[in-house]
């Protein structure tokens, strides 16, 4: 039998429990790379370690543009909050506002260059130091004899680094900057351009409204500024001191904003222009009385409540009360969105649907469309 004591025995164990700690700690420092305590070598001048600080910026994740608060730690972001001075969204934030800190640390963000490493559209890529990447752009770019042929595809941007981008372009004598996003209106900035030659889209007051006729827009939910517009119902619902708000929702599947209606009134997909007409025509044959009535009668002819019914299968009196409402209301507001504008007629239905408030003469007033100035 080997001749040690107690003493001996636990220095033996002690001493091996560290050696094994060390060596662990040596593998895991191997297996991660450094990272420092403080984010970078010369701090903000509010910058305090351990102690919170508040960013004010403009949330990016939708073209609502809603004002926002970071709360950063060391220079990190933390928390996503609404800003409450904010003129949009009044301090309340969306999920997919708060949602902004995955994509900022989401492991699959590409944070640097990437260069394709084997054939033309293949999926292999290496990742490229930022001085190697701007060198191989500035190259090409300046190997193009015609600047007629640069091309600049980029997502949907606003303000100052839209901006940046036309300068950008316009020094390298080249127009076709190209702005691309997959939510992003189309239809509906083409139907304004084409009924009011305007390039900017209108502000919908629905706020100060008392009747929101709204044809496929789920305002409460994904269409335009929904964090606004749901700030605007609540108000129009019950913090008005005027007539409470009445809201109907035409649409061929219950949406959120839908659910949420005084009525809602399902219709055949596609045709909400074509109910739109039918609502015109019976304002113009009972309510208005503009210069142009006659010009409205004729193009409306083929329109008559009755031939609408049958085309998209709502009652001819529902058409009938639909108008009379929309024009008795003061003031009124007609909107149309969602699927009402991603048929292949949707530009046209668009058109249809914001001439009705052309019609009820809630162009530029509370409550119904305004204009917003050029930037």
């Amino acid at each position: 039998m080997s001749n040690v004591d107690r003493r001996v025995f636990l220095k033996l164990v002690g001493a091996g429990g560290v050696g094994a700690g060390a060596g662990f700690m040596l593998a895991e420092s191997i297996k991660h790379p450094i990272e420092h305590l403080i984010p970078y070598p010369v701090p903000p001048e509010e910058f305090s370690p351990g102690i919170a600080t508040w960013y004010n910026s403009v949330c990016g994740m939708c073209s609502a543009g809603c004002g926002i608060s970071v709360r950063t730690r060391e220079g990190r972001a933390k928390k996503i909050e609404g800003n409450p001075s904010h003129p949009v969204n009044q301090g309340k934030l969306c999920a997919l506002g708060q949602a902004g800190l995955q994509v900022l640390y989401n492991p699959d963000r590409i944070t640097a260059p990437m260069l394709q490493a084997g054939n033309r559209g293949s999926e292999e890529f290496k990742q490229i130091t930022w001085k190697d990447g701007l060198a191989r752009v500035a190259e090409q770019l300046a190997a193009v004899r015609n600047p007629d042929n640069i091309y600049f595809l980029s997502r949907g941007v606003r303000g100052h680094e839209a901006g940046l981008l036309e300068m950008f372009m316009d020094g390298l004598g080249s127009s076709h900057l190209l702005h691309y996003d997959f939510a992003h209106p189309h239809a509906l900035y083409a139907a304004n351009n084409r009924l009011f030659g305007e390039t900017n889209l209108p502000y919908y007051d629905i706020r100060n409204t008392r009747y929101l006729l709204s044809f496929g827009a789920d305002y409460l939910n994904n269409w335009l500024s929904p964090v606004h517009h749901s700030l605007g119902f609540g108000h129009s619902r019950q913090g008005s001191d005027a007539k409470r708000g009445y809201f109907v929702q035409i649409e061929p599947r219950m949406s959120v904003s839908g659910a949420a209606a005084d009525e809602w009134i399902p219709t055949r997909p596609g045709t909400e222009g074509i109910l739109a007409l039918g609502i015109a025509h019976q304002i113009v044959a009972s309510e208005y009385a503009g210069d142009d009535a006659e010009v409205w009668k004729a193009a409306l002819i083929n329109y008559s409540p009755d031939r609408v019914a049958e085309q998209t299968g709502i009652a001819e009196a529902t058409i009938v009360h639909l108008a009379e409402q929309l024009a008795g209301a003061e003031p009124g507001l007609a909107i149309g969105g969602g699927a009402a504008g991603d048929h292949s007629n949707g530009v046209e239905t668009l058109i249809a649907i914001n001439a009705l408030n052309y019609l009820i003469g809630n162009i530029g007033k509370a409550g119904g469309v305004v204009f917003n100035p050029e930037p």
